[in-house]
């Protein structure tokens, strides 16, 4: 069993990380223009999916795969393909890790119902 497995949703053809860890998943396959081209990476229109309605629900037809398709993680992540967490997990370091981060991660999940990320716009005006 994988300790850890942060799948990094992808929609077009990209060059992205894949190591014991990381682990492309194209998004919305089913109605893709670039089967061809992303066909090297594990598809959201395997096993039980919603991979056709990815035009709707983005990413999320990537969460759901995971979440009917993906028995063998303990931990399991997403990102997105220009949006990686910066970070260096190994299923070799993921206990250390798992130390500083997971317990802060419990703090917040135990103290949060949600955890979303903040969007930070700036705007420059000149007159």
């Amino acid at each position: 069993m994988n300790k850890v497995k942060i799948f990094i949703c992808c929609h077009k053809p990209d060059t992205v990380k894949h190591d014991d860890v990381y682990t492309p998943l194209h998004v919305g396959r089913a109605l893709s223009k670039y089967k061809e081209e992303m066909k090297d990476m594990i598809g959201d229109d395997t096993g039980e999916n919603i991979s056709e309605k990815n035009p709707f629900y983005s990413e999320a037809t990537g969460i759901y795969w995971i979440w009917k398709n993906v028995h063998d993680t303990e931990y399991v992540g997403l990102c997105h393909y220009r949006r990686f967490f910066d970070c260096n997990f190994t299923n070799e370091n993921i206990n250390h890790t798992k130390n500083t981060i997971f317990e802060l991660l419990k703090i917040f999940l135990n103290t949060f119902s949600i955890l979303l990320s903040f969007i930070f716009v700036s705007f420059i005006i000149i007159s």
